[in-house]
């Protein structure tokens, strides 16, 4: 009987026009575990193989409907890897000479032993067993040599047993650097508290460790040129004690969401701003100085349109020196007609619009001054010093403004995130004058309803002194 146990039952295919031989080899495979499947022409066999889990095939030379030979190549063009045992009664050295040039793991003549034939079979799916354990290895090294995660192995003794190119690229430490654990943790880990805190989880994490379970941890890594990062580790506890660990790098993530913090605090404070009615000049001002502190990026201007007038003006400025940020907010007036050329489709994104340096002979034609300020950091695909950032301060009937930021902190060319960043303080300005409008509106017709009120008090003091000095009048005559 098979040792097999209760492992999937391997399919064997049978072609053989004799029904009974068919039978035959059916119970003896049962016998040992296998699933065996039976065809009784080349073509039925052919197709079985198409749509069927085939491990090995056995296949008779002389069949009703063409040759055996012919079958086993077919065979081997559908599935190279079934393995293919040849059973003929008509033996021939031409054809067991075919037979072996084209990868048939054996050559049986019938009538056949039982075990000998069992015994071939076995041999034959272990060569194919240790085959494809091959082929995977190759395929699972090949995976883990291109992996965008650094991978460690690291065996029972804590000495790491392979790293790949990702984790050598990511931390700049090869094995020479790192054989064991002990020396991976004081270089990764130089400060001696930090290092105990991870060793200490390290150990806790093992002891409680399951086979095939990842044990996810996040820690700060100095890397061999000095750096440091932040990396996502995910061990898993292996075979023999062995640990399979995947690195990835999280750092530009963490600063992401710092970032993303940092913005959202900024948010609910400028909120917290708008509720206690600072005015709007000081308003406008701080959702400037926070774009610079929190947003990326080194200056902006803030601008608003005067609809009664037909212009458009800066109205508060962050990152210039102060003498510059003079100049700016006391530059005359330009036509809101000005800027609508540049409120093209083309150089959309999100609500905003990114008008790159490609341009610059179209944004020359603008009537006002155009700032520019040395882009540091400049990159070859990045932010050019010319590049300009409309973000509209957008009311539910108009433009009432722009926000126009410069210089990246990063170099880069804007994103999408960081544009719609941008746009939710843009709706912030946008609320603010909005509630200003609001504020004034209802200041002015307050103006005019004590005017009035004072006015017909005026008015009603003097017809009562006139009706008293009357009555006076008439009591005198009285008398």
């Amino acid at each position: 009987m098979s040792d097999q146990g209760i492992e999937e039952k391997q399919g064997i295919l049978i072609i053989d026009d004799d029904p009974e031989i068919g039978r035959t080899l059916s119970d003896i495979l049962n016998l040992e575990g296998y699933h065996p499947i039976v065809a009784l022409t080349g073509k039925e066999g052919i197709a079985k193989v198409k749509n069927e889990d085939i491990s090995l095939a056995l296949i008779d030379l002389k069949l009703p409907d063409m040759p055996g030979i012919d079958v086993l190549k077919e065979i081997k063009k559908i599935s190279p890897k079934i393995e293919i045992i040849i059973l003929t009664g008509y033996a021939s050295l031409e054809s067991a000479i075919d037979a072996i040039n084209l990868g048939v793991f054996s050559y049986i003549q019938k009538p056949y032993d039982a075990k000998e034939l069992i015994m071939n079979i076995k041999r034959a799916l272990e060569k194919r067993k240790i085959e494809t354990l091959y082929d995977e290895k190759e395929i699972f090294q090949s995976l883990i040599e291109r992996s965008p995660l650094g991978v460690s192995i690291i065996d029972k003794n804590n000495c790491y047993k392979y790293i790949n190119p990702k984790f050598i690229e990511m931390f700049g430490y090869t094995l020479k650097d790192i054989p064991t654990g002990k020396e991976w943790f004081k270089k990764a880990y130089p400060d001696s508290e930090y290092r105990k805190e991870v060793i200490s989880t390290w150990i806790n994490d093992l002891k409680n460790a399951k086979h095939g379970e990842a044990r996810p941890r996040t820690f700060t890594v100095k890397c061999k040129d000095g750096s440091k990062k932040v990396i996502y580790f995910r061990p898993v506890t292996i075979g023999e004690g062995y640990q399979f660990v995947t690195y990835e790098d999280i750092t530009e993530r963490k600063k992401a969401e710092e970032e993303y913090m940092k913005q959202l605090k900024s948010l609910i404070k400028i909120g917290n701003e708008m509720r206690m009615n600072l005015e709007l000049e000081k308003l406008l001002q701080n959702i400037c100085e926070t774009i610079t502190k929190n947003l990326g990026w080194r200056q902006v201007i803030l601008s608003l349109r005067d609809y009664e007038k037909g212009t458009s003006q800066p109205f508060a400025v962050a990152g210039y020196d102060e003498k510059k940020a003079q100049e700016i907010l006391s530059s005359p007036p330009v036509p809101i007609e000005a800027t609508k050329r540049f409120l093209r489709d083309e150089f959309k994104i999100s609500e905003s619009y990114y008008i790159d340096h490609t341009h610059w002979g179209e944004m020359k034609k603008y009537p006002g001054e155009l700032i520019i300020t040395p882009a540091k950091n400049s990159k070859p695909d990045g932010w050019n010093e010319k590049d300009v950032l409309l973000i509209p301060i957008q009311s539910s009937e108009k433009i009432l403004g722009f926000i126009s930021p410069d210089n990246p902190v990063d170099g880069e060319r804007p994103t999408l995130r960081k544009i719609q960043a941008l746009e939710i303080f843009a709706n912030q300005a946008a609320i603010a004058i909005e509630n200003a409008r609001l504020y004034a509106e209802l200041r002015d017709e307050r103006n005019r309803i004590e005017f009035y009120i004072d006015l017909m008090g005026h008015d009603i003091n003097n017809l009562n002194q006139g009706v008293i000095g009357y009555l006076e009048l008439l009591l005198l005559m009285h008398d």
